[in-house]
């Protein structure tokens, strides 16, 4: 079932297309919903303008980017998700990324 809070996110872009906030949270409903194209589209928008702390988006990005069957981007999204998880010393996160980036090498060496 879609998620009701999409057009009201909609909406809050559409007002203002550099609400970065708007964009993260947009992303994350459209992967919940498992529209991976349109979840890429926002959660991207988020990870590479947003400067600060976006280890856990970037996370999402890189599932919504394998779901699509981009593979490069998600490598990359991962890449990026470790350096913002070093720098802000998200020790448990780091652990999740370097998991999910072992698992896509297999993946994609399968």
């Amino acid at each position: 079932m879609p998620s009701a809070r999409i057009p009201m996110l909609l909406e809050l872009i559409a007002a203002d297309p550099a609400d970065l906030l708007a964009h993260l949270m947009l992303g994350n409903e459209y992967l919940a919903d498992e529209r991976f194209a349109e979840a890429a589209r926002h959660l991207g928008v988020y990870c590479r303008t947003f400067d600060g702390d976006k280890g856990a988006a970037c996370l999402s990005l890189a599932r919504a980017l394998e779901a699509s069957g981009d593979l490069a981007g998600a490598r990359e999204a991962l890449h990026l998700g470790h350096a913002s998880a070093s720098a802000f010393r998200h020790r448990a996160l780091l652990e999740n990324l370097d998991a999910e980036s072992a698992r896509l090498r297999e993946v994609a060496g399968a």
